[in-house]
């Protein structure tokens, strides 16, 4: 039940948030990007797609294709630098980024000849990376291969910024027991989501399970 639960959270508020984005002109991320505009055209993900990461930034790179994988199909190769990147790729770098951006903020750019997401950090490109995943069809959150789906992502530019420093969760595991697995998908939930700060509630003065 609280796995099937985490699924519809997952996939409900994006799918939600895609329908009401598409009427509105907006886009389906949330929280809402400080600043997005919304271009012609998509950028669309293909098995030749490639991850390019700069450096510093291959864990990003691996979890973001570890993310694609499952629903998508595609084991797409992770390459450490690159001249340019082709109409399939997806530029992960913190080169030329803006210190204004701050810490956690990034910069998204997607047209149709590929995808840059740029930030001052690490953690910000991480940021961009679960912005970019709510851009793709809600069918990219399933956990098996999806079929008949376009991975295409409309073109848009951001930059974007938390606009608070603590950004939380709160986890009571003292009354209902969670298992591993189901912490680590509440986890990743709050990473979709942009939620920086994980309080674990253990334990009750009652008792320990």
């Amino acid at each position: 039940m609280k796995q099937s639960l985490k699924y519809i959270l997952a996939t409900g508020l994006v799918t939600f948030a895609a329908l009401a984005a598409d009427a509105a002109g907006l886009t389906p991320i949330i929280p809402a990007p400080a600043k997005a505009e919304m271009r012609a055209g998509q950028f669309q993900l293909t098995a030749a797609s490639r991850i390019i990461a700069g450096k510093g930034l291959k864990n990003e790179a691996h979890l973001l294709a570890a993310r694609l994988r499952p629903a998508t199909g595609y084991p797409l190769k992770i390459k450490s630098t690159a001249t340019k990147i082709c109409g399939f790729d997806i530029l992960l770098t913190t080169n030329d980024a803006d210190p204004e951006l701050g810490a956690e903020g990034y910069a998204l750019s997607v047209t149709t000849n590929g995808v840059v997401i740029r930030a001052p950090t690490a953690a910000g490109v991480f940021y961009g990376t679960q912005s970019l995943l709510q851009m793709l069809p809600p069918q990219i959150f399933s956990t098996q291969r999806a079929s008949d789906v376009t991975w295409a992502i409309p073109c848009v530019e951001i930059a974007d910024s938390p606009r608070f420093v603590w950004r939380g969760f709160m986890l009571d595991v003292s009354r209902h027991f969670f298992t591993k697995t189901e912490v680590e998908k509440v986890l990743d939930l709050m990473a979709l989501y942009k939620l920086n700060t994980f309080h674990w509630h253990l334990v009750d003065d009652q008792g320990w399970r």
